[in-house]
């Protein structure tokens, strides 16, 4: 017995219903504009589905779906298509006729390869392929000329296409959990871009090209194997959160003090031996995490830092420190700011 519920011309459909209801009901009702089939025990979709013409939003969540028929790329109206949590390995070369496709969720499948095809969805604006087993994207992903959300979290990436630049309209791009050495030069290019995270990666260095993109406001770079920052990490004027945790830096470029609008820096668990005098320029930061390096003293700029809501400096090699910083430490503590460097003292 089918489950199926009408709510102002969407149908949704839950567990049970067969492939036979699904093709009935898709000979019966190509009016239909919204449909979600979730929540079931579908490895395929009927062939027919694509009589559904007049379909804008498709959500196949949480089913058994193994592959998607050709005939999806029939839904010339659709918008939103979302397969989420399925078993699909592959996506066919159709999906690249879905012209009015705005919005494409594929996270939490097992897809190994995404079709050159996709570069043809000219209409669309976010694409979440997080939590598959991608290793490459095609060259053609730098044709989404209208993107603006890009999500490849918990893939195993080795690359990304220098095509990626191409995407001068992307604001958000998640690059988190992958096995990344590199970044393209043309990272650069993303003048749009205003939410980075490269995190849990196997990163040893940044391009330069980092420091041209003017909108960005949160940088994530924590876990890597970087060894350096590039100088031109300072002309990032707009950023307000930065993370260097747990890599195996060794210094920070003075430029960092260009980073006026900083409320947020974390350079924990690193090999840094000096903090650079221009850190006293960073007059709105709130946040500081400078624990388990191998700093053995603070510049007396540091003082400076107004604002701080949070200091971590545990871990590092300190014994004694400027009689300027110990009086601004405690002023800090006093107002009420998270100071925490317990085992330097006696």
């Amino acid at each position: 017995m089918m489950a199926i519920e009408k709510i102002a011309g969407e149908q949704i459909w839950r567990s049970p219903y067969t492939n036979l209801d699904l093709f009935c009901f898709f000979a019966e009702n190509e009016h239909v504009t919204k449909l979600r089939l979730v929540y079931g025990s579908m490895h395929s979709l009927p062939k027919n589905i694509g009589n559904l013409e007049k379909l804008r939003e498709l959500d196949l969540d949480n089913n058994k779906l193994t592959t998607i028929p050709k005939s999806i790329g029939k839904l010339q109206k659709l918008e939103i298509l979302t397969i989420c949590k399925n078993k699909l390995t592959s996506l066919p070369d159709t999906i690249g006729d879905l012209k009015s496709l705005k919005t494409l969720n594929l996270n939490f499948n097992s897809i190994t390869t995404i079709p050159e095809t996709i570069g043809n969805l000219e209409s669309l604006q976010a694409l979440n392929l997080s939590f598959n087993s991608l290793t490459t994207l095609p060259e053609t992903i730098g044709n989404l000329k209208n993107l603006t959300y890009l999500d490849l979290n918990n893939n195993p990436l080795t690359t990304i296409p220098e095509t990626i630049g191409k995407l001068t309209s992307l604001e958000t791009l998640y690059l988190n959990f992958n096995s990344l050495t590199s970044i393209p030069l043309t990272i650069g290019n993303l003048k749009s871009l205003d939410l980075l995270q490269l995190s849990n990666n196997q990163l040893t260095s940044i391009p330069q090209t980092i420091g041209n993109l003017k909108s960005l406001i949160s940088l994530h770079l924590n876990r890597n194997s970087l060894t350096s920052i590039p100088d031109t990490i300072g002309n990032l004027k707009n950023l307000r959160f930065l993370d260097l945790g747990e890599n195996k830096l060794t210094t920070i470029p003075p430029t960092i003090g260009n980073l006026t609008k900083l409320k947020s820096l974390y350079l924990r668990d690193n090999q840094i031996s000096a903090i650079p005098d221009t850190i006293g320029n960073l007059n709105k930061l709130e946040d500081l995490l400078i624990d388990d390096n191998d700093l053995i003293t603070l510049p007396e700029t540091i003082c400076n830092l107004e604002n701080l809501k949070t200091i971590h400096m545990w871990g590092n090699n300190f014994t004694t420190l400027p009689e300027k910083i110990e009086k601004w430490i405690q002023e800090l503590e006093e107002d009420e700011c998270e100071v925490r460097r317990q085992g330097y003292f006696s």
